[in-house]
């Protein structure tokens, strides 16, 4: 096994723990190893080291400190929370106290991190339900829809039956000026 070439690549391109991706004709695999600190930044360190394993002469094995790893994910986090205006954190937390009900609302990658919340929200004895399951009730006055939702057809919708319904509606979303944002009572911009 040779040295190894070094070069860096984008954090949001690498997910944590150990996956596989297709990058051309070649397979990489992501594993952490120790090693010394590269660069810091929101950049992760990548060595590159060519092996003859998987029958593809000769594959990339991608490997990457785990330590760096965190580091980077860490900064980037506070980098997006830092730029989040906390008064509209406040304004969202007094929706949630004022609210009959919580009904949240989110598909795909984005419904897993609403579905956590919710379970957050159950633990602090507030009423909360996600949208489109079996037990959530209708909404109606006096609840509260939060959204956290890319900008489609079908969370437009979802957003325009709340309100028509007499609920609230606040948005965690990157882009408040889309029609949703306008639509809503209350948006907290996160950038993204």
């Amino acid at each position: 096994m040779s040295p190894g070439i070094v070069f860096n690549i984008e954090l949001g391109t690498l997910p944590p723990g150990v996956v596989r991706i297709v990058l051309g004709p070649i397979l990489k695999k992501l594993t952490p190893v120790r090693g010394r600190p590269l660069m810091g930044g929101p950049r992760v360190p990548v060595r590159v080291n060519w092996t003859a394993s998987l029958g593809i002469n000769p594959p990339l094995i991608l490997t990457m400190d785990y330590g760096m790893l965190v580091t980077a994910v860490l900064a980037e986090n506070r980098q997006v929370l830092e730029a989040v205006n906390p008064e509209e954190v406040e304004r969202f937390i007094q929706e949630i106290l004022k609210a009959k009900t919580i009904h949240l609302y989110a598909m795909g990658r984005m419904q897993l991190s609403v579905r956590a919340f919710a379970m957050r929200l159950k633990h602090m004895g507030i009423e909360t339900y996600v949208v489109y399951d079996t037990t959530s009730p209708q909404i109606g006055p006096g609840d509260l829809l939060i959204g956290h939702c890319a900008v489609t057809n079908v969370e437009l919708n979802v957003v325009r039956l709340a309100k028509a319904a007499g609920a609230r509606v606040a948005l965690l979303t990157a882009h408040p000026e889309n029609e949703h944002g306008k639509l809503a009572d209350l948006c907290v911009r996160v950038p993204g």
